[in-house]
C-alpha cells in the first residue's frame, strides 16, 4: 500500500517539476521573438503608395517624414513590411497610432480610460512576411483634436477626408505590435510630423495694369502664423507665396447682370405675400433697376443678386469657400515669402483677369486665398498720349514754364539762335587758344 502510494507521489513531483520548466522556458522563447521592419525602421525608407497601391515619390524632405493636407486628401498611405521570427500561432500584429510621446506598447493607453492611442489597421494574424497599409487619413483620426470627436475604441474604424485640414503641426507614432492575448512581444515604430493647416491668408492685395501684363502687390507674408492663429514651428509658417491668374469668363449662378450700374440686392418670400404689381413696380423705382420687379417671380425663398457686368469678378475655378489647394488647371507662379508683388506676363490686353495670392508652407500646405482681384491689361501710350488721357490741355512741346499765349515756333527759332551763338563762341575761344 505504501509503495505504490509513494510511486504515485514521484509522478506527480516529475508532473510538477515538468509544469515548472514548461512554464519558466516559456517567457523566455516569448521574449526571444522579433519583429523586423524592412528595410528599416525609419520613415524615409518606407514605400507610400496610392489607394491602387501604386507606390509614389516621396512628397517632403522634412525629417522626421511629413505629412500634409494634400497627403491625406489624396488618401495615401505608407506601406509597411514586417517579418515576425518566429512565427508563433495565436498571435496577430495590431497597429496603433499616438500622438507625441505616448507609447502605444503601453497597455494602459490602448483601453480603458487612460485609452490615449487609436487603431490604424485591422488586426492580422502573423506569418512569415507580411505587408500592411496604413493610411494616412487613419493616422490623423486623432481623438482628442478631431471635431467632432470619434471617440477612443479599441476596434478599427476607417476615418474619412473629413479628418483632413484639421490637425495644426504635431508629431504622430505609428506602432506595430507583435501581440498574443494582451501582451506585447515584440513592436516597431515609425513617427511622421503632420501638419495640414496652411498659412494664415495674405492681405493688401491689389493689381495694377500694363501692356500683357498684371502686377499684383500684397503684403508680405515673413513668418505669418498659420490659419489655425498658431506658428509652433518655422515649417508651419510660410515659405513662399503661390499667384494664381485665371481669365473672368462668365458669371456666378447668384448673379445676373443689371442694366445699369447699379447693384441691389432683392430677396422674396412666400408669393402669396408678394404684394400687388403696384408694390412691384415701386420696387423697381425705389431700386433704381427697371427689372427689379421681375424677381418677385422667382421662388419662395430664393436670392438673387444683380451686379454691373462690369463689376462681376470671381475666378470659377478657385475653392474660395475652403479656402484649399485650387485645382491644379489654375495657372500659378510662386515667390519669396518676403517678397511684395509679382508681375503676371504674357497676358491678353482687353480681357479681364481674376488674381489671388495664398501662402505656402513647408509641408505644401496651401493657405486661404486672398480675396479676389480683377484687373485689364492694356496697351500702353507714349508720354504724350498718357498725357493728353491724364486730362493734360497744353499743345506741342508748350510746359508751365512758358508764358501764356506764348508761340511755340519763336520758342524753338530763340533756342536754335541760343545753341548757335553758344557754339561760335566755343570755336571762337579754341581758336584763340591756338
Amino acid at each position: 500500500m505504501l509503495r505504490p502510494l509513494l510511486m504515485r507521489l514521484r509522478t506527480l513531483h516529475w508532473i510538477a517539476l515538468l509544469v515548472a520548466v514548461v512554464l519558466a522556458v516559456l517567457p523566455r522563447l516569448a521574449h526571444a521573438q522579433s519583429l523586423t521592419l524592412s528595410p528599416a525602421a525609419e520613415v524615409t525608407q518606407v514605400p507610400r503608395v496610392d489607394s491602387s497601391g501604386t507606390t509614389i515619390g516621396k512628397r517632403s524632405l522634412l525629417t522626421p517624414d511629413g505629412i500634409s493636407y494634400s497627403d491625406c486628401a489624396a488618401d495615401l498611405r505608407i506601406l509597411a513590411t514586417l517579418a515576425p521570427a518566429p512565427v508563433v500561432a495565436n498571435q496577430n500584429l495590431q497597429v496603433w497610432a499616438g500622438l507625441g510621446s505616448d507609447d502605444c506598447s503601453d497597455q494602459t493607453l490602448r483601453t480603458g480610460t487612460t485609452q490615449r492611442c487609436w487603431k490604424v489597421a485591422t488586426d492580422q494574424a502573423t506569418s512569415t512576411s507580411m505587408q500592411i497599409q496604413v493610411r494616412f487619413q487613419d493616422m490623423l483620426n486623432i481623438p482628442s483634436l478631431i471635431k467632432p470627436a470619434p471617440g477612443y475604441s479599441s476596434s478599427y474604424t476607417p476615418a474619412t477626408s473629413s479628418v483632413c485640414g484639421q490637425i495644426d503641426y504635431n508629431t504622430v507614432g505609428v506602432y506595430f505590435l507583435l501581440t498574443s492575448g494582451s501582451d506585447v512581444i515584440a513592436s516597431q515604430k515609425l513617427s511622421y510630423v503632420v501638419d495640414t493647416i496652411g498659412p494664415a491668408g495674405l492681405s493688401g492685395v491689389s493689381l495694377s495694369a500694363g501692356d500683357t501684363r498684371l502686377t499684383v502687390s500684397f503684403t508680405p507674408s515673413g513668418t505669418s502664423v498659420d490659419d489655425a492663429g498658431t506658428s509652433t514651428s518655422t515649417a508651419t509658417s510660410t515659405s513662399q507665396v503661390t499667384v494664381y491668374w485665371i481669365p473672368s469668363t462668365g458669371k456666378p449662378a447668384t448673379q445676373i447682370a443689371c442694366e445699369d450700374s447699379t447693384t441691389t440686392t432683392t430677396t422674396t418670400t412666400d408669393t402669396t405675400d408678394s404684394g400687388s404689381d403696384t408694390d412691384a413696380a415701386d420696387a423697381g423705382e425705389d431700386s433704381g433697376d427697371p427689372d427689379a420687379s421681375t424677381a418677385s417671380t422667382a421662388d419662395s425663398g430664393s436670392e438673387a443678386v444683380c451686379t454691373s457686368p462690369a463689376d462681376v469678378c470671381y475666378a470659377p475655378e478657385l475653392d474660395l469657400e475652403t479656402g484649399k489647394i485650387p485645382a491644379d488647371s489654375v495657372p500659378h507662379a510662386t515667390t519669396g515669402q518676403n517678397s511684395s508683388s509679382y508681375i503676371i506676363n504674357d497676358l491678353q490686353n482687353g480681357v479681364t483677369y481674376s488674381v489671388a495670392v495664398a501662402g505656402t508652407d513647408a509641408f505644401g500646405n496651401v493657405g486661404s486665398v486672398s480675396t479676389v482681384q480683377c484687373g485689364v491689361p492694356i496697351a500702353l501710350n507714349d508720354f504724350w498720349e498718357t498725357y493728353k488721357l491724364a486730362g493734360g490741355g497744353a499743345e506741342g512741346c508748350a510746359t508751365s514754364l512758358l508764358p501764356r499765349g506764348s508761340n511755340m515756333a519763336l520758342f524753338f527759332v530763340a533756342s536754335a539762335a541760343f545753341v548757335s551763338t553758344l557754339m561760335r563762341r566755343v570755336k571762337r575761344k579754341n581758336g584763340g587758344a591756338q
